[in-house]
C-alpha cells in the first residue's frame, strides 16, 4: 500500500512539472536577441509553441537569416506562404533610410 501511495505521489509530481513546462502564447512581449557580432536588438514576439514570429518595435517583421545568422528584415516568398530574409540586417532602431553595406554581414 505504501508503494502505491509513493508511485501515485511521484506521478502527480511529474504531471504538475510537465504542465508547468508547457509553452504559453506571447502577444507582443519584448525580447532581447543577440546578433552574430554580439550586439543586442529588441524585438516583439507573437505566437505560441507551434509558430512564432518577431517584429521590430516599429512593426517590421524580421527573421534570422539562415545563411549568416543575422536577424534581418523579412519578405514573403513568391507564393506568399513563407517569410524569408531580405539580407538587410536589423541593427535596432528604425528602418535604415540609407543603403546598408550588406557585404559586411556576409560570412
Amino acid at each position: 500500500m505504501l508503494k502505491l501511495f509513493t508511485y501515485t505521489g511521484v506521478a502527480l509530481l511529474l504531471v504538475s512539472f510537465i504542465r508547468g513546462a508547457a509553452a504559453a502564447p506571447v502577444s507582443g512581449e519584448l525580447f532581447s536577441a543577440t546578433q552574430p557580432d554580439g550586439s543586442l536588438v529588441t524585438v516583439r514576439l507573437y505566437g505560441d509553441e507551434f509558430y512564432i514570429r518577431a517584429e521590430t518595435e516599429d512593426g517590421y517583421t524580421v527573421v534570422r537569416d539562415k545563411a549568416n545568422g543575422w536577424i534581418c528584415y523579412a519578405e514573403l516568398t513568391g507564393a506568399d506562404d513563407e517569410l524569408v530574409s531580405t539580407g538587410i540586417p536589423f541593427l535596432g532602431g528604425a528602418l535604415p533610410t540609407s543603403p546598408v553595406d550588406i557585404d559586411q554581414f556576409v560570412t
